[in-house]
Formats: structure tokens, C-alpha cells, sequence
């Protein structure tokens, strides 16, 4: 098969892969839709590479998936749940290697951006069609037809069952949870503001639209952060500042009217905020203080594994706890490295990343595998 077949094939599912994460693959429920069809798809990767002997290896990853399954093997006699346990190690395992062997000879940046605004856009806009449907108790199905869905629990069930009890709609098109849908929609965003080739300003309103029907409380963070650095690049263009600024100023009247801030505030901390000790305890993450990372001198070092665990923790939270001080300082050195060795909007969707992981967990789950190619790969013509 060509290169460039291959490398459609390759950026596609990098796309597509958190969205058909929820889904089961077909003759094996134990690993996903998305993973199965790369799993597939990895011979062809392979024989390609050793043909052509071409092996770009993205060092700073295999690195680190090789202490993912380095702390595999430590964990292995610590652990309560041993399939757990092998699964999400192997699974995070797989994510970061095939970045590191795959990303450099087959994502290619310029078809993954247009096939990527493309889903973007038809994702928003269901999205916003099931906020605005739902104001007359009209919910939209989150999944898309004919796939099987990974797991026990119906998420259109649950949505509806939380309409009953007056728990405000938040959009999730085809996501699992809203606060995944916003995460989706963040990277196009960046990218159809500070990518001078793909600039869409329409887009842009669009994304940011879907963004903010999710409600997400780091998603609307993010979405206010990357608008303010836009506002900067603009203040050598008055007038469109000053357009930019009004339609700004204009949507946070109109959410304001609607009682959506206050939501956000109520949702995001449970009680009123005087200090610091009033904001971890009234937030979602008062957990992380209540969490023994350091247990033993084993799991100091190389933390408790990736088991399931009933508490929640934030991503570099999580990462001290279930990779320990080593693992930890691996994950942040990497990121570091990656943030100050990339240039243009490819920064930012590094920035964002960064930031994302300290209210959600993507370093250790399906989103890694759609951010990070955008991240270290380069166009034909730098940015």
C-alpha cells in the first residue's frame, strides 16, 4: 500500500479515535471500536516501515511507554485487581507507543486538520441542535447507529433519567461526557484561529458554540483562555478587535440573562470560596488531599499502578498516584520538553493539553492519542 493511503488511514483514525472510543469492537468487547482498528491496521504500518527501512522513532514517548510497562511488572504483586490492572497499563501502554513509532512517519498534519474541521463542524452543530432541543424536553441520542455500545451503562438513558430530576442538559453530541465533547472541540479551535492556512473565523464561533452548550467548567476555562490570547494577535488590527470585543461582550450578557454563569460557579465549587482550603473543599478535587500517594518506598517511587479507583484525581494528580515520583517526573519532564521544543499554534494546543490535565485525565486515556500527533508533527511548511 502507498505512503499516502496509508497515511490518510493513519490520521483518520487519530481523528475519529476518541469518538469511537465508546464503542466495542467487533468479535472482542474487551478493547474498543478505535483500537481494534488500528490494531488492524498496525501490520500495514509495520511491513511498510521495515521495507522502506524508514524508522522515525519519537524518543520521549517510547521512553515513556516503556516505564508504562516497566511499572506494569513492579505493580503486578501490589495490586488487588490483577486484570485491571494489565488491561489499563496495556491499553496506555499501546496509546503512547504507537506515538512514538507511528506518529512521525504516517500522521499527516494537513489531512487531519481538514478531515478534523470536518467532524468538528458536523459534531458542533449536533451538538448544539441537542442543547436547543433539549429546552422542550427533546433529548438527541448521543451515539451514532449500528455500533455496539463498550460497557454496561446507556448514556441516552441516563440522560433522560437526569431530565426528571431537573438536572440541567449539557450537550455531549457524540462523547461521552460533555466535558469529552469540549475537549474534542478545543483542539480544532486552536487551530482555526492561529493556523494561518485553515483561519475560519465561522468555524471558530461554531466550535466555541459546542464548547459552551457542554457547560464544561474546564472546557469554558480553556475556551475563555484561548479567545483572550486571539484578542492579543488582534490588537494590531483595531477593527476587528473592536468587532471581536462587542460579539465577546454580547454573548456574556446573553449568558448571563440566562443564568448559565451562575450554573457554572454552583457546578464547579459546592459552597462559598474564602481561601484556599475553601476552594479544594468545595470543588470536585478535595479528594486530592485525602489520597496516601506515598504508602510504601515502592509506591513513592513507582506509585500504586493504573487500577481503578472509587476516588476522583486530576491528571497529574492520578499520575503521582499510579505511576509514583519517577513517573511522575518522566510525564512532566516529556511535556516540558514538548511545550518549549514546538513553535505557532502547535504551542498553544501544548498549552492547552498541559492545562486540560490539571481538571481531566487525558494524559491517560483515548485524548492522548488525538492531541499529541498534532502536537510533535510538522507541516510542510512551518506555522
Amino acid at each position: 500500500m502507498k505512503k499516502s493511503n496509508l497515511e490518510f488511514l493513519f490520521s483518520l483514525i487519530i481523528v475519529v479515535f476518541p469518538i469511537l472510543n465508546r464503542y466495542s469492537a467487533p468479535f472482542f468487547d474487551f478493547i474498543t471500536l478505535s483500537e481494534f482498528l488500528l490494531l488492524i491496521l498496525y501490520p500495514l504500518f509495520l511491513i511498510f516501515i521495515f521495507k522502506t527501512n524508514l524508522k522515525f522513532i519519537y524518543i520521549p514517548f517510547l521512553i515513556l511507554s516503556i516505564y508504562i510497562f516497566i511499572n506494569l511488572i513492579i505493580n503486578l504483586n501490589e495490586t488487588d485487581d490483577f486484570n485491571d490492572l494489565i488491561g489499563t497499563s496495556l491499553r496506555l501502554f499501546f496509546l503512547y507507543f504507537s506515538i512514538s513509532i507511528l506518529s512521525i512517519i504516517f500522521f499527516n498534519i494537513e489531512s487531519s486538520i481538514k478531515i478534523l474541521i470536518f467532524i468538528s463542524f458536523f459534531i458542533s452543530v449536533y451538538g448544539i441542535f441537542q442543547y436547543l432541543f433539549s429546552f422542550s424536553d427533546i433529548y438527541l441520542s448521543t451515539y451514532i447507529p449500528f455500533l455496539k455500545i463498550m460497557g454496561q451503562f446507556d448514556i441516552d438513558k441516563i440522560v433522560l433519567e437526569q431530565s426528571f430530576y431537573g438536572i440541567a442538559f449539557r450537550s455531549r453530541s457524540f462523547l461521552n461526557e460533555p466535558a469529552h465533547f469540549a475537549t474534542y472541540l478545543l483542539l480544532p479551535l486552536v487551530i482555526v484561529l492561529f493556523n494561518r492556512r485553515y483561519r475560519n473565523i465561522k468555524f471558530s464561533l461554531i466550535f466555541s458554540m459546542g464548547i459552551f452548550t457542554s457547560l464544561s467548567s474546564t472546557g469554558i476555562i480553556l475556551l475563555v483562555l484561548i479567545w483572550f490570547l486571539y484578542l492579543i494577535k488582534l490588537l494590531k488590527n483595531l477593527r476587528v478587535f473592536l468587532i471581536t470585543m462587542f460579539l465577546c461582550f454580547s454573548i456574556l450578557i446573553l449568558t448571563y440573562s440566562l443564568g448559565l454563569i451562575d450554573y457554572f460557579i454552583e457546578r464547579t465549587f459546592y459552597g462559598p470560596i474564602n481561601n484556599l482550603s475553601d476552594l479544594l473543599n468545595n470543588s470536585r478535587f478535595y479528594q486530592i488531599l485525602e489520597v496516601n500517594y506515598f504508602s510504601s518506598f515502592i509506591n513513592s517511587l513507582f506509585g500504586h499502578g493504573l487500577e481503578e479507583i472509587i476516588f476522583y484525581l486530576p491528571g497529574y494528580f492520578k499520575i503521582l498516584y499510579s505511576f509514583g515520583i519517577l513517573g511522575f517526573l518522566i510525564f512532566t519532564i516529556i511535556l516540558i520538553f514538548q511545550h518549549f521544543n514546538v513553535k505557532g499554534y502547535r504551542k498553544i494546543i501544548s498549552l492547552v493539553f498541559i492545562i486540560l490535565n490539571i481538571g481531566t485525565e487525558i494524559l491517560l486515556g483515548s485524548f492522548t492519542l488525538f492531541y499529541l500527533p498534532f502536537i510533535i508533527s510538522k507541516e510542510s511548511k512551518p506555522k
